[in-house]
């Protein structure tokens, strides 16, 4: 029994090697992109970048553009012979930038810095935080100092009067409520 699976795992082992490879060719380009910034034309065969732009899924090209952009500037320099050149003794040119591939302007990588300045927002809930922390620092001063201004004082007493008198209203409906619930039975 065991003789008969050992030809069977050999020949699955065997048809499993182009899928582990092609499956690993978005992996090693990757890995380049991030190393180098770029993909360099000749750096992989045709077959390698197909690949890897078959293996992409939709949430890679939606937010690594700027790597599926890569992928396919390297496979329009191959296409365009760039890599023969190179192995005629020439100097291999560079992949042509986005632009000059792209009809339009192309959007810019979410990544990339854009030189503006601050959002207003973050400018506004700056300057707010720094109007509490000088209340807050000016309140702890007059603490520290041990004067009580005069309309805190006034302040405190017309919160307990209010207090005071809601807790009054407050027991004066409950004595109500009780009323009408003995006059109902």
């Amino acid at each position: 029994m065991i003789r008969r699976l050992i030809p069977l795992a050999a020949a699955l082992g065997l048809l499993a090697l182009p899928a582990t490879a092609s499956a690993n060719a978005l992996s090693q380009v990757t890995n380049a992109y991030t190393t180098h910034g770029t993909i360099r034309a000749c750096q992989f065969s045709v077959a390698t970048l197909s690949a890897a732009a078959r293996e992409e899924d939709t949430y890679d090209e939606q937010y690594f553009e700027d790597l599926t952009n890569a992928i396919q500037a390297a496979l329009q320099a191959a296409a365009a012979g760039d890599c023969r050149k190179a192995s005629h003794g020439a100097a291999p040119t560079k992949a042509p930038s986005l632009p000059a591939l792209a009809a339009g302007a192309t959007p810019a990588s979410p990544t990339a810095s854009t030189g503006s300045g601050l959002p207003l927002p973050i400018v506004v809930l700056a300057i707010a935080g720094l109007i509490l922390v000088l209340g807050a620092a000016l309140t702890g001063l007059v603490r520290l100092s041990g004067s009580d201004p005069m309309w805190r004082a006034d302040l405190r007493q017309a919160s307990d009067e209010a207090a005071h008198q809601l807790g009054l209203a407050w027991a004066a409906l409950l004595d109500r409520l009780r009323i009408g619930q003995r006059r109902v039975r």
